[in-house]
């Protein structure tokens, strides 16, 4: 259930943090 959690926190994290990225001009440099 941990392993669930945790890797839904990351898929969504990862979205969120590709969301900012490209509001501020800069998703083509996330790796």
């Amino acid at each position: 259930m941990l392993d669930l959690i945790e890797t839904t926190h990351s898929k969504h994290y990862e979205m969120f943090r590709r969301n900012r990225l490209g509001e501020l001009g800069l998703a083509d440099n996330v790796d």
